[in-house]
């Protein structure tokens, strides 16, 4: 974690007159489900829930486009997130992303496009 960033994006969304539970999440979304070595950290059902769930889909997305580490495939991602279950993420919200993964329901539903011939010269 960037030092900082919570607490940037809290004044982001802030002043772009978010609703209060939006800033909260922004703020608290580094916070960890057992409050890590920091003392006084907010834990877990103490988090907002929306921080929680800003949490686990943070890392997904960052982990499955290769954000600021090899780029995984969903189902690795996932294998990450159950390894954080219970320390780092609330558990309830990883097995919701795992039905997810499980079910394709992350996956894309586009339909099928006929893409231009390519010209080569």
């Amino acid at each position: 974690m960037v030092p900082g960033h919570a607490e940037a994006g809290e004044k982001i969304v802030s002043g772009a007159k978010f609703p209060r539970d939006v800033v909260a999440a922004v703020l608290h979304h580094h916070e960890r489900w057992d409050g890590g070595a920091i003392a006084g950290a907010v834990t877990g059902e103490s988090i907002p829930l929306m921080a929680r769930i800003l949490s686990v889909a943070e890392r997904f997305e960052a982990q499955t486009a290769g954000r600021g580490c090899p780029r995984l495939t969903q189902e690795e991602a996932l294998a990450q997130a159950v390894l954080g279950s219970g320390s780092e993420f609330d558990p309830a919200v990883v097995a919701a992303l795992e039905r997810a993964v499980t079910d394709k329901g992350l996956d894309l539903n586009l339909p099928a496009l006929a893409l231009p011939a390519t010209v080569t010269a």
